[in-house]
């Protein structure tokens, strides 16, 4: 991931947050590119199946004493809420609210459950790279992330179309005033290329491992 990055970013030990871990795995490539071995990587997975997943992986690479695992998923208020899930499907899932209620019951989930709500204060109040896969929840949650001042580095995956304005207007009125730019528009197949104008390049495997959606690097020049 680091060669795909515009900006030289230092940091002693960096602390990486990565929001829809799954079973983890993108999180292990973050801390092998960007960690050290004091860097602390925090993962928040929602689904207690995929967390199994993900201890196993730690314990298989020998991470333990640098990846946390938060058993619950991100909102801006902490509490409990409904989660949908497609047990075929790797047992992925968003929150019940996903920008309408018509979307997220369109999603003909296999599994529906109630799980524990956090905020960002509550889970790393202070991520340096951060990365975002939450099914369409991005939308809710990266408004008040890139106001955080301690990111450099957001990898967002994104789910659309589904918002109001267009990706670009949507990332540009969030980066506002923040610090943060838009290096990067991925495409993850040769089809989306050209969509909304800013898609010009296919996403390699470093970056994005899925199929059919869209990934944007932000990133922050400290120099």
């Amino acid at each position: 991931m680091k060669k795909y990055l515009k900006y030289k970013h230092e940091s002693i030990n960096p602390t990486i947050l990565d929001l829809g871990a799954n079973a983890g795995l993108e999180a292990i490539k973050l801390f092998n590119q960007f960690g050290t071995t004091d860097s602390k990587v925090v993962l928040v997975e929602p689904i207690i199946e995929n967390v199994f997943e993900i201890m196993k992986n730690i314990f298989k690479h020998k991470l333990e004493n640098n990846f946390f695992v938060e058993n619950c998923a991100i909102d801006l208020n902490s509490g409990y809420k409904q989660f949908g899930y497609h047990k075929s499907e790797g047992m992925s899932g968003r929150l019940n609210g996903s920008l309408d209620e018509f979307n997220w019951k369109a999603w003909n989930y296999t599994g529906n459950r109630t799980v524990r709500i956090k905020t960002l204060e509550e889970i790393c109040p202070k991520p340096n790279i951060v990365k975002i896969d939450i099914e369409r929840y991005e939308y809710t949650i990266l408004p008040k992330l890139v106001k955080n001042t301690n990111i450099n580095i957001i990898f967002c995956e994104l789910h659309g179309p589904c918002y109001p304005l267009n990706i670009k207007e949507f990332i540009s009125s969030c980066l506002e005033n923040t610090g943060l730019v838009a290096t990067g528009y991925y495409a993850c197949s040769q089809n989306q290329l050209g969509d909304e104008d800013i898609y010009t390049e296919i996403a390699p495997p470093e970056i994005i491992e899925h199929s059919g959606y869209k990934y944007v690097i932000m990133e922050r020049n400290q120099f």
